[in-house]
C-alpha cells in the first residue's frame, strides 16, 4: 500500500493525510472509499479479492491504484454513486488514475485473460446496453462480477470514455473539475457514438 501511496502522491497530487482500512467484508467490491472521520478513506476488502481470486501482487497493487483514484476524486469533490451517467464517468476517471499511477494499462478489474480483448471486440453493444439500462436507472450489473464473461463493463467503458474527452484535447485534471452537468452531457454523448455502430443483439452487460 505504502509503495502505490507514494506512486499516488507523486504522480496525481493526492494528499498525504489520507486513511487506508483493510477488513473482512461479505460484499462484492474489493476497494471503495468513503468519508471517515471527515476526510477521505479507502477501504480495502479482503474478501472479494480472495473470492475473485485476484491475489498477485500486480493485480493487488493496480486495485490499490485504482482507490488512490477513489480518494483523489473525493478530495475534489466528486464523486456520485445514484446517477448512472456520472457512476460511469468519476469510475472512467479512477480508472484512468490507476494506468497513470502504475505506469501503464493494468484494469484491476479484469475478469480474465482475454477481458480486455472482449471489451473492445463488444464496445458498441456495451455502450448500446449501458445507454438503455441508464433510462431504466439500473446499471449496478456493470460493476459487478458476472457468471457471463465480460463482466465488469463498466470500468472499461468509463475508461473508455475519459479517454475520449482527453483525445478530444480536454486534460485529465481538467475532465476532473467539469461541472456535474457538463459531465453527464459528455458521457452521454460518448454513449450514443459508440451505440451507433453496434448491430442488432441480444441483451447483456
Amino acid at each position: 500500500v505504502g509503495q502505490v501511496y507514494g506512486l499516488a502522491v507523486e504522480k496525481t497530487g493526492l494528499g498525504e493525510e489520507n486513511t487506508v482500512f483493510l477488513y473482512l467484508g461479505s460484499g462484492y467490491r474489493p476497494v471503495r472509499a468513503e468519508w471517515v472521520v471527515d476526510r477521505p478513506g479507502l477501504l480495502v476488502d479482503v474478501y472479494p479479492i480472495a473470492e475473485l481470486r485476484w491475489l498477485g501482487d500486480e493485480k493487488v497493487k493496480a486495485l490499490i491504484a485504482y482507490g488512490m483514484g477513489l480518494l483523489r476524486l473525493m478530495e475534489q469533490g466528486r464523486w456520485e454513486e445514484e446517477d448512472p451517467l456520472l457512476k460511469l464517468y468519476y469510475q472512467g476517471l479512477a480508472q484512468r488514475y490507476e494506468h497513470l499511477i502504475m505506469g501503464r494499462e493494468t484494469w484491476s478489474h479484469s475478469t480474465g485473460l482475454r477481458w480486455l480483448e472482449m471489451c473492445r471486440e463488444d464496445e458498441a453493444r456495451l455502450a448500446e446496453s449501458y445507454l438503455r439500462d441508464v433510462e431504466a436507472g439500473r446499471v449496478e450489473e456493470y460493476f459487478e462480477p458476472r457468471a457471463v464473461e465480460p463482466s465488469m463493463t463498466g470500468y472499461y467503458l468509463g475508461h473508455e470514455l475519459i479517454r475520449w474527452i482527453e483525445e478530444a484535447g480536454v486534460a485529465l485534471e481538467d475532465a476532473v473539475r467539469l461541472p456535474e452537468e457538463e459531465a453527464r452531457s459528455l458521457t452521454l454523448s460518448f454513449l450514443k457514438e459508440k451505440a451507433r455502430r453496434s448491430p442488432p443483439s441480444h441483451d447483456s452487460a
